[in-house]
């Protein structure tokens, strides 16, 4: 296998437009999106995402989701962990808790879901939601180090 070489097209282009500081606003979008979790680490508040926070104590992506039926997500979960270091035990918990037999983490839980009308169409669809997701796994021993620590 060859390693790529150049850079992709896309990330030109969003280099190009950060430091020209330009951004196109006609096509957002006004939902809230929990992958935003990211934004504590800019230096910005995660207060806003606590409606996304479902019952099981995970979080969910946004308010409409029905990729899969809208599960709670354990790599936002431990982002909101990371983001709110009170909160950080209780989403190890909770991330942990939601581990298969063998120790794999998927990317989202089935438990709570904000619209399991979907979940089946899916399944059908694509097969069952992806696991292991390595991006959850990293983000849970990223969140219980910092636990640790």
């Amino acid at each position: 296998m060859g390693r790529a070489r150049g850079l992709h097209p896309a990330t030109l282009a969003c280099i190009a437009a950060g430091l020209c500081e330009e951004l196109d606003l006609a096509g957002s979008e006004q939902r809230l999106d929990a992958s935003l979790l990211v934004l504590p680490f800019l230096g910005f508040d995660a207060v806003h995402v606590e409606p996304l926070v479902g019952a099981g104590g995970g979080v969910h992506r946004h308010l409409d989701d029905g990729y899969y039926g809208g599960g709670e997500w354990l790599l936002l979960t431990a982002m909101l962990g990371l983001a709110e270091p009170d909160r950080a035990e209780d989403c190890v918990v909770w991330i942990a808790a939601h581990a298969t037999p063998e120790g794999l983490l998927p990317e989202q839980a089935q438990d709570h879901l904000l619209a399991p009308e979907h979940y089946e169409r899916w399944v059908a669809k694509w097969g069952p939601p992806p696991c292991p997701l390595l991006w959850s796994h990293a983000m849970f021993l990223t969140l219980d180090q910092a636990v640790r620590n």
